[in-house]
């Protein structure tokens, strides 16, 4: 199996991060989710996908590269690190999804963000498009985005007539952008 033998060399760099950072259950794991996940792929997109789950495991290590060692979650939540896993092999190919997947699951191994990661984020990658992604960059990452004002006749003044959160979750923006 050409294909497995490329995901596995292309998550050697990842999974040694972790062992390094005294995670050898955590990097066994991944292992075995990645496989599981990434490791079922048509002959004619091989190519395509090996190039891009590269990517992937390179971005993965890259972010968790950038937790202390001391903040290593050593029993990351299964229920979010599978699903995140699951959903971005359909992803790979889009850089901004694969990318705030990676964030996602870095998220979960450091204990200073486990408790911000949320089940719900993995639908809403999936759901959100390129042009999503940019738009979600420019919003402020807390307080209002969309206000209602009520302007007087000459438009040189305004009332504030409702602030609200329109679109805030939370963490969000911090965790996948």
């Amino acid at each position: 199996m050409l294909l497995e033998s490329a995901i596995i060399g292309a998550s050697t760099a990842f999974l040694t991060t972790i062992a390094t950072k005294g995670g050898g259950a955590v990097a066994h794991t991944f292992g075995l989710i990645w496989k599981i996940t990434l490791g079922r792929w048509d002959p004619k997109m091989e190519s395509m996908v090996k190039k891009n789950i590269e990517k992937y495991a390179t971005e993965i290590d890259e972010q968790v590269s950038k937790i202390p060692d001391k903040d290593i979650n050593q029993d990351p939540d299964i229920s979010i690190i599978g699903p995140a896993f699951e959903a971005s092999k359909y992803y790979v190919n889009r850089d901004d999804a694969r990318k705030m997947f990676a964030k996602l699951i870095a998220a979960e191994l450091d204990v200073k963000k486990t408790d911000k990661v949320h089940h719900s984020f993995v639908d809403i990658i999936k759901q959100m498009s390129t042009n999503d992604a940019k738009m979600m960059k420019i919003l402020p990452p807390t307080g209002p985005v969309a206000e209602i004002r009520l302007m007087n006749k000459e438009s040189t003044a305004y009332v504030r007539i409702l602030t609200q959160n329109i679109i805030y979750i939370p963490g969000l923006l911090k965790m996948i952008l």
